[in-house]
């Protein structure tokens, strides 16, 4: 039978309290215990260990953002873009992990994206430019296209009629 400061009560699987004699009947005695050496982990800042990336992407493509956090309590992070919110758009998507997911990208969604991390203790930001180009073809020009170093087919673009 458990006495003292580590013992807080004890109990027959029926509720009733035991005695220190063991079961009673058939039933199990349940013990709940204190803990001293039970430590909960030192509350720490926020902070963003891993910025965001910026880029330049073609119209229509798809780009992500991280912003990766520290810091207990565990931070929450939100994402603005042009010091405002972002767009509501079912092509904003920010992740449980705060990363950030554009899809379909279009021209507008061009500008300055920052993540705030914020878990009480400490607020940070980081902040990344994204621009984001019309679509590629041959008449307004080749954006990412790239040729394989052993292809002998050339390139070229000139103004004109075809």
């Amino acid at each position: 039978c458990l006495t003292g400061p580590d013992a807080l009560n004890t109990y027959a699987k029926d509720g009733s309290a035991n005695n220190c004699n063991g079961n009673k009947g058939s039933y199990n005695a349940y013990s709940v215990y204190m803990f001293d050496d039970i430590k909960a982990p030192p509350i720490t800042a926020a902070k963003i260990v891993a910025p965001p990336s910026g880029g330049v992407i073609p119209g229509g493509y798809s780009f992500t953002m991280t912003c990766g956090t520290t810091g207990y309590p565990a931070p929450s992070v939100m994402w603005t873009v042009n010091n405002g919110p972002l767009p509501d758009d079912d092509n904003f998507k920010v992740d449980s992990n705060g990363t950030l997911v554009i899809s379909n990208s279009v021209s507008d969604y061009s500008g300055n994206y920052k993540c705030t991390a914020d878990n009480g203790v400490a607020t940070v930001s980081a902040k990344a430019s994204l621009q984001v180009l019309g679509k590629c073809d041959f008449e307004t020009g080749f954006c990412f296209w790239s040729q394989k170093k052993d292809d002998t087919f050339n390139w070229s673009r000139q103004a004109g009629g075809t």
